[in-house]
């Protein structure tokens, strides 16, 4: 009786809460709002007002399921799928979004990728890999915690800077479990961090992160901008991660250093160490397949390029990311049973997540595609009335705090008409920097705000680890919002000279 009137409020203060904002926004055909709307009109090819009726209809209907998943996640992640699966079937069945244009809005690509990548990690953790890799590091560092924190959140940054943060996410947080058998009882808050690094490092280049992507095509950003305006504040952000952590943490980092120190004789002597070097050979083949693995992710650009130019095939290198995992898989047999294969597909991949993102999308995409995303764009333009400066802080603090919630690609596709408008009232681009940041950023703030966070989530709840929305805004919240107050200084101080 308690979960059947838990529901029927979360639904009744969704209802109400969409209809106030849907109906409560108005977006005019003049100045910005024609920008909006005409923006909005080529990304559906409606040729309706974005205030009338039947369209509020499905605003409200949108914007009201999506806050239901949201609110189920936050007050009970147990109901998140139910939520979920029951929000996309509304979707269908209201025809809010026709069907083509759900399953449109999936991005495929990043679900085959992020499947063929956990199963390769399975494949790599079953050969020792990633147990081996994090021995050597405790043993370079002589098992000082500090340093291995500061170590793997560089790692993570630097492979999602170099690569994208999916990819960063899986083998980051498989080093991290490697943990627990060395000692470390709560591996939780180190999770979080290795996301927080991740998610920064994404910032740097285009190829990080979605949004970096779709800000280069959509705003012709290059990556000669993203060296000088991008890469300094992401490496600034990561000092600053690094720095705050040591201070913040420093009572969980002495536990787990005590944690460590206690396992440390057996890794600099003859304990683990030694053991691995039974399966030497396997050992020095799976580090052959991660490095194989990251070589061609990080050469994915040049690699379509030749066969483009080899075969006469254009191919777009984001598509051909997506099967670089299953080309390496395809090798394994060389070491691991081709009979472990459907083990590796059914234990390796968090298909639970995989299915929450499916949803996500679904859901993201018709916020845009309904029209409330383009009136929250809407309503930002006006309150700043085109201060430079306001505009920047408002625009960076509302993509922040809507990427923290919403899918941030969809928060950033709906919020570039307003800064194109902007920027050409104002002659100034740093509207789109300012996006990205917030966009970027935002994803740190909670569990389910990026790629990279979900996917680190469903992989911890796989393992049994909790990490529950309360210990992520702890681990979070704090060192976040310094990252988000150093974007706005550095937005408005360093890329307005």
């Amino acid at each position: 009786m308690k979960v059947l009137i838990k529901v029927l409020v979360i639904i009744a203060i969704s209802i109400i809460l969409s209809t106030l904002i849907a109906t409560g926004i108005k977006v005019p055909s003049t100045g910005v709002g024609y920008e909006i709307l005409s923006a909005w009109r080529n990304e559906t090819g409606f040729k309706a007002d974005l205030n009338s009726n039947i369209v509020l209809y499905k605003q409200i209907v949108s914007f009201t399921l999506f806050i239901i998943v949201i609110a189920f996640t936050v007050l009970d992640p147990k109901y998140r799928y139910y939520a979920a699966f029951f929000s996309i079937a509304m979707l269908a069945i209201t025809t809010t979004v026709p069907y083509s244009e759900l399953i449109m809005s999936i991005d495929w690509r990043l679900i085959l990728f992020l499947a063929g990548s956990m199963t390769l990690a399975f494949i790599l953790k079953s050969l020792r890999v990633f147990e081996f890799i994090v021995i050597e590091l405790i043993r370079l560092t002589r098992g000082s915690f500090r340093a291995i924190v500061a170590i793997l959140m560089f790692i993570a940054w630097f492979l999602a800077m170099v690569l994208d943060e999916a990819t960063s996410v899986v083998y980051a947080t498989m080093f991290v479990f490697e943990l627990t058998k060395l000692g470390v009882s709560d591996i939780a808050p180190l999770i979080v961090l290795v996301v927080l690094a991740t998610n920064t490092g994404s910032l740097a280049l285009p190829v990080g992160n979605p949004i970096g992507i779709y800000l280069a095509f959509a705003a012709r950003l290059t990556v000669e901008e993203f060296l000088i305006k991008a890469l300094p504040l992401s490496i600034l952000l990561l000092l600053l991660l690094i720095v705050v952590t040591m201070i913040l943490m420093r009572n969980y980092i002495e536990k787990c250093s005590r944690e460590i120190r206690a396992r440390a004789v057996d890794i600099f002597t003859t304990g683990r160490r030694s053991e691995l070097v039974i399966t030497t050979r396997k050992l020095r083949i799976g580090l052959i397949y991660l490095f194989c693995f990251l070589i061609l992710i990080a050469s994915v650009d040049y690699i379509a390029r030749l066969i483009s130019t080899y075969t006469g095939v254009e191919t777009d290198p984001h598509t051909l990311l997506t099967f670089i995992p299953y080309v390496i898989i395809a090798f394994t047999p060389l070491t691991y049973d081709p009979g472990e294969l459907e083990k590796a597909i059914l234990s390796g991949v968090e298909w639970p997540s995989l299915l929450f993102f499916i949803s996500l999308f679904m859901l993201g995409d018709a916020l845009k595609y309904t029209g409330i995303a383009y009136k929250l764009a809407y309503l930002t333009s006006q309150i700043t009335e085109l201060n430079v400066a306001r505009t920047v802080i408002l625009l960076l603090v509302v993509s922040t705090g809507l990427s923290s919630l919403l899918d941030n690609l969809s928060v950033i596709v709906a919020f570039t008409p307003v800064a194109r408008a902007l920027s050409t009232l104002i002659s100034s681009r740093v509207f789109y920097w300012a996006l990205l940041y917030g966009g970027v950023l935002g994803g740190n703030f909670t569990p389910i705000g990026s790629t990279a966070n979900i996917v680190a989530w469903g992989i911890a709840e796989k393992h049994k680890v909790k990490i529950t929305w309360s210990l992520w805004l702890k681990v979070a919240f704090i060192l976040t919002s310094l990252q988000v107050i150093g974007a706005l200084l550095f937005a408005i101080f360093i890329l307005q000279i």
